[in-house]
């Protein structure tokens, strides 16, 4: 297992419910039923093999540090995504290859002084893709963030 959950062991609502619904519209959309078990797998295992793109990264915390510092690592990741995009590439950070940090030090000059926070596939995008096109309803920003101030 990785250094770190990937999400909180209870995690309440309304935070289990989007993760529900994620996998739902995901999964629906592959035409993968919830109880085929092997098809998930399999689908997940895409993971593994950084949804064949050609280029990998990890992104690294230092464990010593704490939020604020996680808070830097997203920063540098959705920035990295941002330059790739501008220069034509497309990119997906993947959370789930954080339960693979034994395996992923085993190749990459990662220090155990590290927490891997996350990796990310780089490429171009398959267009044709079901995932590529697929529609996850968003909520609206006035239901996670408020926005004060001077009128």
């Amino acid at each position: 297992m990785g250094d770190r959950p990937m999400y909180a062991p209870d995690l309440p609502a309304p935070f289990s419910d989007r993760l529900h619904l994620f996998g739902h519209v995901f999964y629906g959309a592959l035409g993968i039923a919830q109880t085929d078990l092997q098809a998930r797998g399999r689908q997940t295992a895409r993971n593994l093999i950084f949804f064949d793109a050609p280029v990998a990264a990890f992104f690294t915390v230092d464990r010593r540090l704490e939020v604020g510092s996680w808070f830097d690592c997203g920063l540098l990741a959705q920035t990295f995504m941002l330059a790739a995009k501008a220069r034509g590439l497309d990119t997906c950070p993947q959370i789930f290859l954080t339960k693979y940090h034994a395996v992923v030090r085993q190749h990459l000059p990662i220090d155990a002084s590290q927490i891997v926070a996350c990796g990310m596939s780089i490429g171009y995008a398959d267009t044709s893709s079901v995932e590529y096109t697929l529609n996850m309803p968003r909520i609206p920003v006035d239901d996670f963030a408020s926005i004060t101030g001077l009128e």
